[in-house]
């Protein structure tokens, strides 16, 4: 075994090299050009690789593909084979079609040997052929236009039937579409696009399968596989003509399965050998990438990654890959797919959902020594670690602040023929649908969901719908329910403590612009917070102009304009605050702020 290979790829490249060696071995000293001699007078026809005379037959195709990929070692036989490659593909073409693909499940044990053999037959040799110049992957695509759908509906029946050559297949398709580029991927989309929702689950079956492949001995995980389902579900997630793919992968639970895999990769002891360390923080990278970009919209999925240790295991990577790892570039753009995740992370601190993970993540891992030996490293120093600490703080912070203020909250039920207040919202209970309306009981559940209630709960269970909703209804409706009670006084604590100076700051500078022209009286002054960006961003404008740039008599024009209505000049501020979310709620409310 290569001492920097995993023990699982070592035995498939081993398999590999036996199969093709008993494939070609009784052909002995016999010339490459006998071999395509033999292919051209010997059509492709049906075959039946259940009946033995068929298997005979293809046995010798098989063995003549075998000699030809072990005999490709000179420019000469190279020029042969492009030469004769019309000859070749069909037969390459229908070994494929017909005793892979119309053979999902063979039972009879000489069947299934040879469909193995096959694979590891038509792998080999096309990978020795992109080494010619006529037959590239980028020409490969125009000289045999059937080929490349094939090899991808390979690469999924791989997949689904947990077959080692998986690793091989992908490699294949992944190789063609870099040199070929965009008409190599529509291939792969068309594949994909059959049965999405199939396909997506058996790729997500085949991700935990190897995830839970450890071998016994050296506790070692298939790297190869693992990398080639993780870079599948980055095309999908990148790709707007896979977008249906990937939808399904979510509803699937792939973020779930993508942090498992991070939580793999960087658990204590190195599921791989030293030789795979690059491998597997290429892996780590693309895995981090698919995360944020799921998670940026949705707090759901933010949660679920928060949910199976994404903070843990992000922590971590400098720990497992720092003192090993030869590209540093590598390195660095995982610290930066970290960062971003974390920026996404803050912005979403505002919903009690995420505030109380990152917490509980930030204590498991001053528990666990990890903050400690991370500090003390020499990457105590960048972006991603000096994010994490702002982060964790500021969680810490707000979590506070809300325990200080939980016992002065009330609540509302949301029946409209009901409107009974408590104070503790612990003493109503939500919509298991929706989970945005709070009842004192039963009977007033059930009677809002007969007048009303019904169709807007439904509604809002898609994030389209939300969005939709947010242009008519009042954006408190669409908060979760946790977080109805201090989210506003949290947004008011903003600018009247933790901004105050710099808000004052503001004022001063820009004194003139913010007065009646020609007057030294005092305009309304409005703030304007994005909480959707790290560190949180202001600008402090008039109301006037604010409203004068906003649609007359829509929701939020409305909302601003009460809001306007009831404040003291010099000793209040309107304070717009953007929440983030993939329908962008907008909050509205007053805050005392002598000015």
């Amino acid at each position: 075994m290569v001492l920097d290979m995993g023990k699982a790829r070592s035995a498939r490249i081993h398999t590999a090299s036996h199969l093709i060696d008993e494939g070609y071995k009784d052909f002995g000293p016999i010339p490459v050009q006998w071999v395509l001699s033999y292919l051209q007078t010997h059509p492709p026809s049906f075959v039946d690789i259940a009946k033995l005379a068929h298997r005979k037959t293809l046995g010798v195709i098989l063995s003549s593909i075998s000699f030809l990929s072990s005999s490709i070692t000179t420019p000469a036989t190279l020029s042969i084979i492009e030469n004769n490659w019309v000859f070749i593909d069909p037969w390459i073409s229908l070994l494929i079609r017909e005793c892979i693909l119309k053979n999902p499940a063979p039972s009879d044990p000489e069947s299934i040997v040879f469909i193995t053999r096959t694979l590891f037959t038509i792998s080999s040799f096309l990978t020795f052929t992109f080494d010619s110049q006529r037959l590239s992957p980028a020409a490969l695509v125009n000289a045999s236009p059937s080929l490349l759908p094939l090899l991808t509906e390979t690469f999924s029946y791989a997949v689904e039937t947990n077959h080692t050559t998986m690793e091989f297949y992908w490699m294949l398709v992944e190789r063609i579409f870099l040199d070929a580029g965009a008409s190599a991927f529509q291939s792969v989309i068309e594949v994909v696009s059959r049965s999405p929702e199939a396909r997506a689950q058996a790729l997500l079956r085949r991700l935990i399968y190897e995830l839970q492949a450890v071998d016994p001995e050296t506790k070692e995980v298939d790297l190869y596989p693992i990398r080639s389902c993780v870079s599948l579900v980055h095309w999908s997630a990148f790709s707007p003509t896979l977008r249906d793919f990937h939808h399904h992968l979510i509803d699937n639970d792939v973020v779930r399965w993508l942090c498992r895999t991070l939580y793999c990769l960087t658990r204590d002891r190195s599921p791989f050998p030293k030789g795979e360390m690059t491998f597997a923080l290429q892996c780590v990278g693309t895995c981090l990438s698919i995360i944020r970009y799921d998670i940026e919209q949705s707090r759901v999925l933010l949660v679920t990654a928060l949910d199976h240790a994404l903070i843990n295991s992000m922590i971590r990577i400098p720990l497992q890959f720092g003192r090993e790892v030869t590209e540093p570039e590598t390195l660095s753009h995982a610290f930066d797919e970290m960062k971003k995740i974390l920026d996404i992370v803050a912005s979403y601190l505002v919903f009690s959902s995420v505030r109380g993970r990152v917490v509980r993540a930030g204590v498991k891992t001053g528990e666990n020594g990890i903050d400690e030996l991370v500090g003390s490293s020499p990457y105590s120093d960048t972006d991603f670690w000096s994010t994490w600490r702002w982060v964790a703080n500021d969680a810490l912070g707000f979590q506070r602040f809300v325990n200080m203020n939980v016992e002065h909250q009330s609540v509302t039920c949301s029946n409209p023929q009901c409107s009974e207040t408590r104070l503790h919202p612990k003493a109503f209970k939500y919509c298991s649908g929706c989970r945005l309306t709070w009842y004192c009981s039963y009977r007033c559940q059930k009677s809002h969901w007969k007048n009303g209630h019904r169709e807007f709960c439904l509604r809002t269970r898609t994030p389209e719908s939300i969005q939709s909703y947010a242009q008519s209804i009042q954006t408190m409706s669409l908060i979760p329910l946790k977080d109805r009670p201090y989210i506003l006084p949290w947004i008011r604590h903003t600018v009247q403590d933790l901004l105050s100076n710099d808000i004052r700051s503001m004022i001063a500078k820009n004194g003139d612009k913010f007065h009646h022209p020609g007057t030294n009286k005092k305009q309304l002054l409005l703030v304007q917070l994005d909480y959707r960006e790290n560190p949180l961003g202001f600008i402090v404008t008039t109301a006037e102009h604010h409203l004068g740039h906003m649609e007359k008599g829509s929701r939020e024009f409305m909302e601003v304009l009460g809001q306007v209505k009831g404040a003291n000049v010099g000793k209040h501020l309107v304070v717009k605050a953007l929440v983030p979310g993939i329908w962008g709620l907008t909050l509205i409310t007053r805050a005392e702020f002598v000015y």
